[in-house]
């Protein structure tokens, strides 16, 4: 099963599109006589398994994974993501605000990046662990399709 989200840039002379992908993968039975129900769930998903693996994903492209989400996390608590952005802004508030469920785990690292976002509003600490700001990025490309 593949999700995808495509938004349409508005370049000069060129047609581009940015996309983000999700996939999921389901076990299906070889022949009508394996089929197992209830399928057997190892894990739920909470918040240390999708920090995870967004840090896999970030160091599989070359960046510092760790050092990243902390950073995203301070700017995402900096700024009011959640405020007209419409759905997606508050599924990516709640992903990045580690306050916003129990603690399940997670290095204490997430939380203090989130209040040092929340309070002081600068997050030039966390800039030495990632020298990309991925919510630039994306602010960036409202700007460019507005």
């Amino acid at each position: 099963l593949f999700l995808a989200a495509a938004i349409p840039l508005y370049l000069p002379r060129n047609s581009a599109y940015l996309a983000f992908n999700w996939e999921a993968n389901y076990r299906l039975p070889t022949n009508e006589t394996e089929f197992i129900y209830p399928p057997i769930i190892k894990k739920r998903i909470n918040r240390k398994l999708a920090y995870d693996a967004i840090e896999a994903k970030l160091k599989l492209q070359g960046y510092p994974g760790r050092g990243c989400l902390l950073r995203v996390i301070c700017e995402a608590a900096a700024s009011a993501l959640s405020e007209g952005n419409g759905v997606l802004g508050d599924i990516v508030h709640i992903l990045l605000t580690p306050s916003t469920s129990n603690n399940q785990g997670l290095s204490e690292e997430y939380q203090a990046a989130e209040e040092h976002g929340r309070n002081l509003k600068k997050c030039d600490e966390y800039h030495k662990g990632c020298s990309v700001s991925f919510l630039d990025i994306i602010s960036w490309l409202g700007h460019v399709v507005e």
